[in-house]
C-alpha cells in the first residue's frame, strides 16, 4: 500500500484516510478527523512534479509536518497550499521555495480562504503577459 511505502501513517495517524493511486502516475489522499480535513494531490512526474494541499486544520505544526513530509518525499517543482480559518502564516519548507502568488478572501459564508502557490527557488518566474481578446465578426 502506498501509505505504508510513503510512511504517511506516522504523520497522519489520527485521521481516517481514503486514498487512490492513479495509473500511470498520481496520488490523491483525503483525511478526516472529527470536523477537520485535509486533501493532498500529487503528480510525481520528473519533468513537472506537483503537490497540492488543502485543509481546515488550525494547527500550523500539524500542517507543516504533513506538508513537509509530502514536499520532502516528492520534491515537487511547484505546490499549492489552501487553508481555511485562519490562514497559515509560515512553515519551514518555504526556505527551499519561493512564493509565486498568494490570495486571501473572506467568503460570504464567513470562511477565510488563503491560497499560496510556491515554486523551487532555482526556477525562473516569468513576467505576466497581456492577453488580448479577439472580437468576433458579426
Amino acid at each position: 500500500m502506498i501509505r505504508n511505502l510513503l510512511k504517511l501513517d506516522e504523520v497522519i495517524s489520527d485521521f481516517t484516510i481514503d486514498d487512490f493511486l492513479f495509473n500511470p502516475c498520481g496520488y490523491s489522499l483525503n483525511g478526516i478527523c472529527l470536523d477537520r480535513y485535509f486533501t493532498i494531490h500529487v503528480t510525481p512526474q520528473s519533468n513537472n512534479s506537483y503537490v497540492s494541499f488543502e485543509t481546515n486544520l488550525f494547527d500550523e505544526n500539524k500542517i507543516g509536518k504533513i506538508l513537509n513530509h509530502m514536499v520532502n518525499t516528492f520534491k515537487p517543482f511547484t505546490f499549492d497550499l489552501i487553508t481555511f480559518n485562519p490562514p497559515v502564516k509560515t512553515v519551514d519548507f518555504e526556505k527551499n521555495y519561493h512564493q509565486i502568488c498568494s490570495m486571501e478572501k473572506k467568503l460570504s459564508c464567513g470562511y477565510l480562504v488563503n491560497f499560496k502557490q510556491l515554486s523551487k527557488i532555482d526556477t525562473k518566474t516569468f513576467e505576466p503577459i497581456e492577453i488580448q481578446t479577439i472580437k468576433e465578426d458579426k
